[in-house]
């Protein structure tokens, strides 16, 4: 977000190296972090061909689409934008709820569908913790409306560092990831273990675990050695 290109293009190279470890298709989703240059103290200006999504596109393609495996259908979105005065901001824009019109329409309607986006679309870190402001997309209600009628099984979300799973008033499940780094790497933050999201699924349906990689527990053996 800060820009620096070099550096940049470095991490999305080594991310895309690194991803050719694993023995399966790797989809991505497109986060905060991966906007680039977008930010008031960035060295490149908005001319630059990679600023905003331009980097992540070249790198990884479209930010937003969908694939179908094994009966089910999988929609990524893209939930982020610049605001005016250079910040980044949660919301769905217009020609992607265009696209997604025309994706979903394609769809038959007992079809299950998983959405993955970055910034939640339903999250209660708000009202839990009594802070003011918004941890969720400003229009996600515009996408359930579009998806209204259809078999929307799961909502896959991130950002926050913060783990949490509901389901909706009998229509859908949601999954808020914590984080693989945690408090970036210092222990855990909003007291959420460093893991990862595991999902299973099975014909129609899907099971779900979070697990703890053990980073934080290596920390502290590390630290402990250190005294």
């Amino acid at each position: 977000m800060r820009g620096n290109y070099e550096q940049s293009e470095s991490l999305f190279t080594l991310y895309k190296e690194m991803s050719k470890g694993f023995n399966m298709p790797v989809y991505n989703c497109i986060g905060n972090h991966d906007l680039f240059a977008i930010y008031e103290e960035s060295p490149e200006s908005e001319d630059h061909p990679d600023y905003k999504y331009g980097m992540w596109e070249r790198h990884f393609g479209d930010t937003y689409y969908s694939f179908d495996h094994k009966g089910w259908h999988f929609i990524t979105l893209n939930s982020l934008d610049v605001t005016e005065n250079k910040r980044y901001q949660g919301i769905f824009h217009e020609k992607q709820l265009v696209w997604l019109k025309e994706d979903i329409a394609k769809v038959n309607k007992s079809t299950p569908i998983i959405i993955t986006t970055h910034i939640p679309m339903i999250c209660t870190y708000s009202q839990l913790n009594g802070s003011e402001g918004s941890r969720t997309v400003n229009n996600a209600s515009e996408v359930f409306k579009i998806l209204e009628g259809h078999n929307l099984k799961l909502v896959l979300q991130g950002h926050i560092h913060w783990k949490e799973y509901g389901f909706i008033n009998d229509r859908f499940h949601f999954l808020t990831g914590g984080s693989i780094a945690g408090n970036g790497w210092k222990g855990r933050r909003h007291n959420t273990k460093e893991g990862f999201v595991k999902i299973r699924v099975s014909g129609s349906d899907f099971s779900w675990e979070y697990v703890d990689h053990g980073w934080e527990a290596e920390r502290l053996k590390l630290a402990e050695n250190h005294i």
